[in-house]
């Protein structure tokens, strides 16, 4: 099926890692694609860094734990790049510590989700970072 088309719908990444909570991952993808955003998967940080370099994407779901290099760099990484740096990025994680947080901020993240996340959680925080929302707030 395709994505409705809903003007204040743009854009989606969600960046996931291969391996343990797949299952999870696919039922999150697919809720977002059922909500009608264009979802875009990447195996690991060198991949997702790819992907926003070469797609425009509003929104970044990244897990910290990751092949490759972790999410706290990843980020720092698409925030200190001319084209990505205005892309809003998610942590969405099972890291839960105050340090883990205090991370994730010094790296640039704009939201901060520990897992298990509940599905209206997620859709609200996604919605924060759409072009339209950011409109808003500025009028």
């Amino acid at each position: 099926a395709r994505p409705r088309d809903h003007s204040f719908l743009h854009r989606f990444a969600l960046f996931v890692k291969q391996g343990q909570g797949s299952f999870r991952r696919i039922q999150k993808a697919d809720l977002l694609r059922e909500a009608g955003y264009v979802v875009h998967e990447a195996a690991g940080g060198h991949q997702a860094m790819e992907i926003a370099r070469q797609q425009t994407i509003d929104v970044i779901l990244l897990d910290i734990m990751m092949p490759g290099i972790d999410g706290y760099e990843v980020c720092k990484r698409i925030k200190g790049n001319a084209k990505t740096k205005s892309t809003a990025v998610v942590m969405l994680t099972s890291k839960s510590s105050m340090i883990d947080k205090f991370r994730g901020s010094w790296s640039g993240c704009n939201a901060y989700l520990s897992k298990p996340v509940v599905e209206d959680e997620l859709l609200a925080t996604i919605a924060k970072f759409l072009p339209s929302a950011l409109e808003s707030i500025r009028d």
